[in-house]
């Protein structure tokens, strides 16, 4: 059906405040989207828009260009495409509220490229899917709030919900739970959680509740990283970190730091600095999930140029 007659964007977002797990719906939203397309090859990837944005005049509006572009549009080459948006506020700030402080035709440019973007996608790749989260609605920009096909509204949990929360970090804490052997039990994993504690608070769990239904929201890269940040630090001299997601980078990065006091993290390749490297002699470079292999490779040829 062209896009004249049905003008959808393939987009939708998920609004609410702060910590009413917008993102964890997301990622679960694109899960089941990927089970319904069991023939289908799916690529998921997670777009930290601050990643984005800088204070030089040009260069978040190139960045946003760049991503509706050329990176979503290759990830969906060979079959569908998940795109989850983080604050996307971010990336398509309010035109009406900017102020005159803080570079605001940049934002602005940034804003109209990632509006533009997005119109392209609609008409020449059909295949993507775009999931957006926003904490503040009335902070972003009205013609994309225009070009939403679904918006859910994501509210805080009731008080007996949140009676009903349990926050476990080992398998001792599941005895805490007071509830009886086949009540129903909900289990949700955070990404940057051991796979070796995953397995024994799942045990745990299993050994006690038999009615328990599981969402692990975690990829399974997520659970088996850490283990691999541990023996890199321990092997290299000093250990790059390339990542920009709070979560899983600073996870990796205090893993790291635990066996090696040279560790850093990065989130471009402009951030490496010669005096970390003084005196070292083997470098290993590592990257988060959402870092794309093209930015590790880049970083590993930067380091390289350096000790030259």
């Amino acid at each position: 059906m062209p896009f004249e007659a049905a003008p959808l964007h393939g987009l939708i977002l998920l609004k609410g405040a702060p910590g009413t797990g917008k993102t964890t719906l997301g990622r679960g939203l694109a899960n089941q989207v990927a089970k319904q397309l069991p023939a289908t090859k799916c690529t998921f990837v997670e777009v930290d828009p601050h990643a984005l944005t800088s204070s030089a005049l040009g260069r978040s509006q190139q960045a946003v260009a760049k991503l509706f572009e050329h990176t979503i549009p290759e990830l969906a080459m060979n079959g569908a495409a998940i795109v989850l948006i983080d604050e996307v506020e971010t990336l398509a700030v309010s035109r009406h509220q900017l102020s005159l402080g803080a570079n605001p035709i940049d934002v602005h440019r940034a804003t109209d490229a990632a509006l533009a973007g997005m119109d392209r996608l609609t008409r020449d790749h059909k295949n993507v899917l775009l999931i957006a989260t926003t904490n503040f609605p009335k902070a972003l920009d009205k013609a994309m709030l225009s070009r939403a096909d679904h918006i859910e509204e994501i509210g805080l949990p009731t008080e007996a919900a949140r009676r009903e929360i349990c926050v476990v970090e080992n398998e001792d804490e599941v005895d805490r739970i007071r509830l009886a052997r086949n009540q129903p039990v909900g289990v949700i994993v955070q990404a940057t959680f051991w796979m070796e504690s995953y397995e024994r608070i799942m045990a745990r769990i299993l050994e006690r509740f038999a009615n328990v239904r599981v969402r692990n929201m975690a990829c399974v890269d997520s659970l088996h990283r850490l283990p691999v940040v541990e023996k890199l630090a321990k092997e290299v001299d000093a250990l790059v970190i390339v990542g920009w997601t709070e979560g899983m980078t600073n996870r990796m990065l205090e893993v790291a730091l635990s066996f090696n006091p040279k560790v850093y993290k990065i989130e471009k390749v402009e951030e490496l600095q010669l005096d970390w490297f003084q005196g070292v002699a083997t470098v290993g470079v590592i990257g988060a999930n959402e870092t794309p292999d093209w930015m590790v490779d880049e970083a590993v040829e930067r380091i390289k140029a350096m000790a030259e």
